[in-house]
């Protein structure tokens, strides 16, 4: 079934809902909702009424939209006839009207080789291992010649985000069991003790959220004080709930009568897998490193708008040839509509909706530029130069570098990116921090520069921490890998570091300016003017890829991880397969060094900007 106009998606769950809202051009964006976006109807809820009082919401925000989109709607694959009606019934009463249905591990499995673009060959299965908020869901996908079919599901009820904060909790008892606060957080006499239960369960997940990229994590317990709790502790009280999950999806794979060694891939779906150790233990038993995404909440939901006919074609072999990109250059955006004399710039970042582009350079002003209209629609101001500029993973924040170059002032800022409302500033060092980079979780900001030290800043209550990494050189560049488990740094020693847990990585030839992740690989920019990939998280070289003349100053990896970029002083930007590190194009057209590098959400437009002050838009996507 194929849909002209918009399509909405939505993958409906016990504990969290989430949608996607895709316009007929094929660009997709999360819808946002009148709350926090995870939202759902309890884990008990079986009823119409409380699913449709959810779907409502979601109708209201596609309504706000000013859109009437044909909806898809995402199930577990072990749901019975009856309860799919109930899901019809429920998008009906919300005013979804009549709504596909769809198992969410065939929306992954779309996901997966329409968005990431990897190919499942014709006959091999794709795990699909989904940890949500509520539940475990474990599903074999088998490609065929008409597109994907089920082999094999299963699940667990009671194995999700929420039993990994019970977790958290269990330690926090076990190290404060004598403390009488817990008798008044077990059983609430009153609003007062109500609201520290509450808040103790979300400091748990906010901890456990914070132990993915983080060695350790405080938690405070009201009513009996703060503690804090490693990762090791965590993965150690949570082994129970997640070894459940591995052996349910051996299970599966016997049900399906497939062999570990005969998956074609094991694809991670679902909020909870950002907790590293899912990752480790699945590799440890399948042999096979499993895909993991940025948003892995968002798969499903992605995956829904997707059409069939686009994203399950068969494919004869994973090796099949990939098409030559044929890039063009499609629009120049510059202040005031001059290309050349423009002040430089040196930092740029797109939001994940595709719809803002932030620049950020030596006029000391960020324009927030409106992509779709091609006309600034915010400038920020610092007093001094910006060098750092980042989205926040929802849009909503966007964080600037930028100061005085001898004093401290409020040099790091983070501003509401609908209305350039400033929301927080942070005294840094002087000048401002060269690199900023917002943790998948969205509630932590990392930024670092020439004093070598890595400040992480707590968006919530305003805390920070400092690291200060031993021999630390001035650093250039801060990224998070997609499930926020590293954090690499790139200095003026020529050393890559992978911080909370992983290696330092040497090997460039002078200082290193830019570091970038796609789900497996990190690449970096050297001023040798090579470009290194290395594999995440064992720090393995990959590869080193050679052309630029000069020193090479940004790289970026599109969303899929199909595609390199890097960006040279010598004025061009390269294009690379980072598969078989063949070099696929190079591009010119900047005046001057380029300095900075992005690709929109959906990976078909990359940003390119520098010395010349202009932001030149480039057509990636092997389409006219």
């Amino acid at each position: 079934m194929t849909f002209g106009g918009h399509r909405l998606g939505i993958d409906f769950g016990t504990l969290t809902t989430v949608a996607a809202l895709a316009g007929p051009d094929g660009s997709i964006r999360p819808l946002v909702l009148d709350s926090d976006l995870p939202f759902g109807a309890g884990r008990d809820s079986t009823g119409v009424e409380p699913v449709a009082a959810v779907l409502s919401r979601v109708a209201t925000a596609a309504g706000a939209a000013g859109v009437t989109p044909a909806t898809v709607l995402t199930h577990p694959a072990t749901w019975h006839q009856d309860r799919r009606r109930r899901l019809t019934d429920a998008a009906r009463m919300a005013g979804l009207g009549e709504p596909a249905l769809l198992p969410a591990p065939m929306a992954a499995a779309r996901y997966y080789t329409a968005v990431l673009g990897r190919p499942v060959p014709d006959g091999g299965c794709l795990v699909v291992y989904n940890l949500g908020a509520g539940s475990f869901a474990v599903s074999v996908v088998r490609q065929a010649a008409d597109g994907f079919a089920i082999a094999a599901a299963d699940g667990l009820p009671d194995a999700g985000g929420l039993d990994l904060d019970a977790a958290v909790v269990r330690l926090a008892r076990t190290r404060t069991a004598a403390d009488p606060a817990w008798e008044r957080l077990d059983r609430p006499r009153g609003p007062e003790e109500a609201a520290a239960r509450l808040r103790l369960w979300h400091g748990a997940r906010v901890a456990r959220e914070e132990l993915s990229a983080a060695p350790v994590a405080e938690l405070y317990v009201p009513l009996a004080g703060a503690l804090h709790i490693t990762r090791e502790d965590f993965e150690r009280a949570a082994a129970p709930v997640l070894d459940r999950t591995v052996e349910r999806t051996l299970a599966v794979l016997r049900d399906a009568r497939v062999a570990p060694q005969d998956v074609a891939g094991v694809f991670l779906t679902g909020g909870a897998t950002r907790t590293p150790i899912v990752a480790e233990l699945l590799h440890r038993v399948l042999r096979m490193a499993p895909v993991t995404v940025e948003h892995p909440d968002l798969v499903a939901a992605y995956g829904a708008v997707q059409s069939p006919g686009r994203t399950a074609p068969p494919i004869a072999a994973p090796s099949a040839a990939r098409p030559r990109i044929k890039p063009a250059l499609l629009h120049t955006l510059s202040p005031g509509g001059i290309v050349r004399g423009a002040p430089p710039v040196n930092a740029m970042a797109i939001s994940p909706d595709g719809r803002l582009l932030a620049a950020g350079g030596d006029d000391r002003r960020v324009r927030v530029w409106d992509l779709a209209a091609g006309q600034v629609r915010l400038t920020l101001e610092h007093d001094g130069p910006v060098r750092a500029v980042a989205f926040a993973p929802d849009g909503t924040l966007l964080a600037t570098a930028g100061g005085h170059p001898r004093r401290p002032a409020r040099t790091l800022r983070v501003w509401q990116s609908a209305d350039g409302r400033r929301r927080q500033a942070f005294d840094t060092e002087p000048g401002g921090p060269a690199a900023v980079a917002f943790h998948p979780g969205g509630r932590l900001l990392a930024a670092a520069g020439s004093d070598g030290a890595i400040r992480i800043y707590d968006l919530a209550d305003g805390r920070e921490s400092v690291h200060r990494p031993p021999g630390a050189a001035a650093i250039h560049a801060l990224a998070f890998s997609p499930d926020g488990a590293l954090l690499a740094s790139a200095d003026d020693a020529g050393r890559v570091a992978l911080h909370h847990g992983g290696p330092v990585l040497p090997g460039h030839r002078g200082p290193v300016l830019g570091v970038a992740f796609s789900a497996a690989v990190l690449a970096s920019a050297g001023a040798d003017g090579s470009v290194r990939l290395w594999e995440t998280p064992t720090g393995t070289a990959r590869a080193t890829l050679e052309g630029h003349t000069d020193p090479v100053a940004a790289v970026a990896f599109n969303p899929a991880g199909t595609l390199l970029a890097s960006a040279g002083l010598d004025t061009t930007i390269r294009l690379w397969d980072p598969a078989t590190c063949a070099h696929l194009f190079t591009l010119d057209g900047h005046d001057g060094a380029v300095r900075a590098l992005a690709f929109t959400p959906d990976g078909a437009v990359l940003a390119s900007t520098g010395a010349d002050g202009a932001v030149r838009l480039w057509n990636v996507s092997g389409r006219p």
